[in-house]
């Protein structure tokens, strides 16, 4: 069969199905005809033609206007379609209290195959908390017909957590605790250790559970998360809003699709997925992402190399010119192709949307390559933004674009189910397996988490503009799975950002921060993840963390722009390698210094250009200095006992020089030169070990710029290459005082 090409109006989404649409042509269409409320798989709720009957899987669900259905358990669907509003109902979450001795029904009709451990909730309760708190599943482990899933959360920076065992039957998946809870204090990090196996941490504090609120304990109540299915392998037209309430839409056909319904769902999910066997080539192209040549109607440059026109997605583009007088970030509209060349207008809306400006761009096949040119730009007063500037009326045409221009283009290439959601309401979670979704706007953003896995590509469009949203959401991207903010303020600053062997893609730049100001303050890098493209943002809050786990290495390429309005501290946890190759930066004039400090018994590689503020203090392990510019040239650095620092063949120099306990600092055969650090502490007793290939002739280490850098004091307390030293006039290390007397 010849793939065919589908086009999308008003979002960006086009890509090249693996079969064709007739596959569906034959398959039984059923009516909705039950009463409200009516479970979808009882009785003879459907009519076939005008004869009533029950349901038939596999078959096309047509509803009409106003339907209510009963959600009693997974379904599958050929084709989804409705006339209007309706609403979709799964059972209810059970509010009773976790026993440890009697198993409670919580998921009616459902084996554990419907169950996505990635995506369950529920609330911790207890005289220890003294309220209902959130928590999430982690470490879901399945063995045949039984799992367990651990229920984290943190409660004033201490890690609390409740272990849940699943078992199914005839009825459904049963739930119970054991009779222990699980506790880690605030002093051991407590509030860093979410996500982690407490089953395994030496840190952790069981004592017995209790059924009751108002036992010292904790215990589980109200557990919700993916409830039964409509598994969709077709397409789903939405004629108006679904009420999607504990229950969960799964589509799995590789094609495009819009939904711009609104979705008031209670604990739901959005599950796309793509051919378990599929081999799919995800790539991006961006045209010359920050001094882009102008795309103008008479030039076509080059954005794709051996790339076919009909899996080209555009995504976003960077409009620019001399009527504009800034950079504005333009989302792509209107996208048509037929089968030789493809347009779509991007357009921004201005001045508190008392216009919008758009430009359109020609994408054409050329021989193996993609090729763009602008063709025509907009202006309308009064515009909305996705309007069709070539056919509304009251809009000003330019056939010379280099007022309205495009500066810069970001393509990709897709060929797997591929769901963009433009709604006003959204999701609980979403689920998103080797498939793409795009998230044209924030009320479609997940309002708990997101899980992506196996390729999977999850697109942010639609910027937050709260610095403070986010909170309590959890994205999560695994295998080989990519996040792209397409737009400044995409992300949410307090979300937490989890990348499994996966990659965090910025494509945009901001011209005064140098950054897209997406803001990511809690940072998990794990097993080969790694952060490309333009920095991140840190936002104003009172603490970032990056970690880094798993096997490793981790590389955290994009960097941070470190805004520290909030008088934040970069926390950098090691447990497995990191290498930051992007810069640590400070936000323009105006923000606090941000201090960084480098945790974790792994080794930190700092090979970028880093100029932040604040100390850098190293508690433990290695810090390796890949770059000449890997310090920060006027911040203060602390060691505490047990760290080593290693320059290699690189040269930098940084602020005083605190030392809180035996230090290392293997200078190899580089430099590495301190401010004056005369009066900075050094801890009575502890020794810093210099390490080095050359002699002290050579000038590896400085101390300021004189003979007083250092007290004698802390002289007493180097050591290079096992030797006592000397400070020359100069402020660098030389041989020891007696040897040099002897020469003279």
């Amino acid at each position: 069969m010849k793939p065919v090409a589908l086009c999308v109006a008003r979002v960006a989404v086009i890509c090249v199905t693996t079969t064709a649409l007739p596959l569906y042509a034959d398959v039984q269409t059923l009516t909705w005809n039950g009463a409200s409320g009516a479970a979808w798989t009882t009785g003879e709720n459907w009519l076939d033609g005008e004869t009533p009957s029950a349901w038939t899987g596999g078959a096309s669900a047509s509803f009409g206007a106003g339907a209510s259905v009963l959600l009693d358990s997974s379904v599958a669907v050929s084709n989804l379609t409705t006339a209007g509003a309706i609403a979709i109902t799964g059972p209810d979450s059970n509010p009773a209290f976790l026993s440890p001795s009697t198993p409670t029904l919580v998921f009616p009709g459902l084996t554990l195959d419907d169950i996505d451990g990635s995506l369950l909730m529920a609330y911790l309760n207890g005289g220890a908390i003294g309220q209902y708190k959130p928590a999430k599943a982690y470490h879901y482990k399945r063995n045949g017909s039984t799992a367990t899933a651990q229920f984290q959360m943190t409660h004033n920076g201490h890690l609390r957590c409740v272990k849940v065992t699943f078992t199914e039957d005839a009825s459904g998946v049963w739930a119970q605790t054991g009779n222990k809870s699980y506790y880690v204090h605030k002093n051991d990090n407590g509030e860093n250790k979410v996500g982690e196996d407490v089953d395994t941490d030496p840190k952790t504090v069981e004592w017995s559970m209790t059924t009751s609120p108002s036992g010292s304990g904790m215990c589980i109540s109200n557990m919700r998360g993916a409830g039964p299915r409509v598994k969709i392998a077709g397409t789903a037209q939405f004629g108006g809003a679904v009420a999607l309430t504990n229950a969960v839409l799964e589509t799995t056909k590789p094609d495009s699709q819009t939904w711009s319904a609104a979705f008031p769902s209670s604990n739901s999910c959005l599950s796309v997925k793509g051919l378990s066997d599929a081999t799919v080539d995800k790539t991006f192209g961006v045209l010359d992402n920050v001094h882009a040549a102008w795309l103008t109607a008479t030039a076509s440059h080059n954005v794709f190399t051996n790339m076919l026109l009909s899996q080209v997605v555009p995504v976003s583009a960077r409009m620019a010119g001399g009527s504009m007088g800034f950079i504005a970030d333009a989302a792509p509209y209107h996208v048509t192709y037929n089968g030789q060349t493809m347009t779509c207008q991007f357009q921004f809306s201005g001045n508190n949307g008392t216009y919008i400006k758009g430009c359109k761009v020609e994408l054409a096949q050329s021989g193996a390559n993609v090729t763009a040119r602008a063709t025509k730009s907009y202006y309308h007063p009064g515009g909305e933004l996705g309007e069709d500037l070539d056919t509304t009326s009251g809009v000003t045409s330019y056939t010379d674009v280099s007022g309205n221009g495009i500066k810069s283009l970001v393509l990709r290439t897709v060929d797997v189910p591929s769901r963009t959601l433009g709604g006003n309401g959204g999701f609980d979670s979403m689920a998103v397996d080797n498939a793409q979704i795009v998230i044209m706007n924030n009320e479609m953003r997940p309002k708990k988490s997101i899980v992506a896995r196996n390729g999977a590509q999850v697109l942010l469009s639609g910027g937050n503009g709260n610095n403070g949203a986010g909170s309590g959401k959890i994205y999560t991207f695994e295998s080989g799975s990519v996040l792209v903010p397409l737009v400044t303020m995409a992300t949410e600053g307090n979300a937490t950002y989890i990348f499994d062997n996966a990659t965090l893609y910025l494509p945009l730049l901001h011209s005064t921060w140098k950054d897209g100001q997406n803001m990511m303050r809690y940072i998990t890098l794990r097993n080969g993840a790694r952060t490309i493209g333009n920095p991140t943002r840190s936002g104003d809050c009172s603490k970032l963390t990056i970690f880094s786990e798993g096997t490793g290495p981790n590389v955290f390429g994009t960097g941070m722009c470190l805004y520290g309005a909030g008088n934040p501290t970069l926390y950098i946890t090691t447990s497995a390698d990191l290498e930051i190759s992007g810069n640590l930066y400070q936000a323009p004039s105006g923000a606090q210094n941000t201090p960084v400090v480098k945790r974790g018994d792994a080794k930190l590689t700092l090979s970028g250009v880093n100029s932040f503020g604040g100390r850098f203090t190293v508690e433990a392990g290695t810090v390796e200095l890949a770059s000449d510019t890997a310090l920060p040239t006027t911040s203060p650095m602390t060691l505490k006992g047990g760290c080593t620092v290693t320059c290699g063949a690189t040269t930098n120099a940084t602020g005083a020089l605190t030392l809180s306990g035996n230090a290392t600092i293997n200078v190899g055969d580089g430099a590495l030169s301190f401010a004056d650090s005369h009066a900075a502490t050094w801890a009575e007793g502890a020794t810093l070990n210099i390490i080095g290939t050359v002699k002290l002739s050579s000038k590896p280490i400085r101390f300021g710029t004189n003979g007083s850098g250092l007290t004698a004091a802390q002289l007493k307390q180097i050591r290079y290459n096992g030797d006592k030293v000397s400070l020359t006039g100069q402020g660098y290390l030389g041989g020891p005082q007696g040897l040099i007397i002897m020469i003279l």
